[in-house]
């Protein structure tokens, strides 16, 4: 406790504080707080994200606010920095609380409709916008890549303990992620590389906000409308049994469109951009179930990261076998 209050000190906030854990989260270790200015939350990240990323995150927020998007309006230290660096070397940062609730899953297609709606919003304030980024993920969404990871994390495990109760996961991903592929020639523009159901804050079925921007890159559109599909079309969430909802899916195709930002080229290849990042998340839960270094996990429900991934990727894996049905299936 005393490491969070030391580092919410650090961006100007006076106490008296009271700290709440926020428990959802694949990465970052995530808290709200109740200080004498207002409600903020505190963030201590993850270790591959690096300074420059809280800055490319403030410097995009900023412009996305400008053009009446609501964002998280990210605080500075009194260094002028949007980012602390602690004493044991942690990483920490604070924005301001946005309101609204945030939702694991998505319960109507009403919520799927605004949620697409409004992530074709965000992608249109960027069509006359530029920004060089600094602190990237490396190689993040870059499936090609990903699939070579993925493939030497294999060959270093082949005779291990670990590899037979996944043979058959491996087996799958390998037949299937080349095909998904999308074409290297599309147009590119910022996006925002993480539009999962739990980053828009709703109220009702309005959206408040979108929260939740360090793996804002230039990439094409369809990565972040495939994410969103993955996302919010699984009726099971992450860790239970996937289960694709064709109207959820629907009323998402229709809600980006309705925004106007998307051309026939990319609209005829979002089923592919949908399978895409589907498989490329069950590699990435796979991969960390042969290194377990990188997700969080849930220690009430699993005995280990290595167990905890291997049934992410196995939900993965189902949702792509559904999807892939139900695109290939005649109307």
């Amino acid at each position: 406790m005393d490491r969070i209050l030391h580092s919410v000190a650090q961006f100007g906030l006076n106490p008296p504080f009271t700290v709440e854990k926020v428990p959802s989260g694949l990465i970052h270790k995530t808290f709200l707080v109740h200080a004498r200015e207002g409600e903020f939350v505190i963030q201590e990240l993850h270790k591959v994200v690096r300074p420059e990323t809280c800055e490319d995150a403030k410097a995009i927020t900023d412009y996305v606010r400008s053009q009446g998007i609501p964002v998280p309006e990210f605080l500075v230290t009194h260094q002028g920095k949007p980012w602390h660096r602690a004493a044991d070397g942690s990483l920490w940062r604070v924005m301001l609380r946005l309101p609204g609730t945030s939702h694991d899953t998505v319960s109507s297609p009403a919520e799927a409709y605004a949620a697409a709606q409004f992530l074709g919003k965000f992608h249109g304030v960027f069509a006359h916008f530029s920004y060089k980024f600094r602190g990237t993920i490396p190689h993040f969404h870059d499936t090609p890549h990903i699939f070579e990871q993925f493939k030497n994390a294999l060959n270093a495990n082949k005779t291990t303990l670990l590899f037979a109760p996944a043979s058959s996961d491996v087996a799958y991903i390998l037949a299937h992620a080349p095909k998904e592929f999308l074409p290297p020639d599309l147009p590119s523009q910022i996006i925002h590389g993480d539009p999962k159901i739990s980053n828009f804050l709703f109220h009702d079925t309005r959206i408040m906000g979108l929260i939740d921007f360090d793996t804002c890159m230039n990439h094409t559109k369809l990565v972040d409308i495939g994410d969103a599909l993955r996302s919010w079309c699984n009726r099971g969430g992450e860790d239970a049994q996937a289960t694709f909802d064709r109207s959820l899916y629907e009323a998402a195709l229709e809600g980006y469109t309705s925004a106007g930002v998307v051309g026939a080229t990319e609209r005829a290849l979002v089923p592919q951009a949908f399978l895409l990042i589907t498989i490329e998340l069950a590699m990435r839960f796979l991969q960390d179930y042969f290194e377990d270094s990188y997700f969080r996990w849930d220690a009430a429900r699993f005995a280990n990261r290595r167990e905890h991934n291997l049934a992410r990727a196995r939900n993965q894996i189902e949702l792509h076998r559904q999807i892939t049905e139900y695109i290939h299936t005649p109307i």
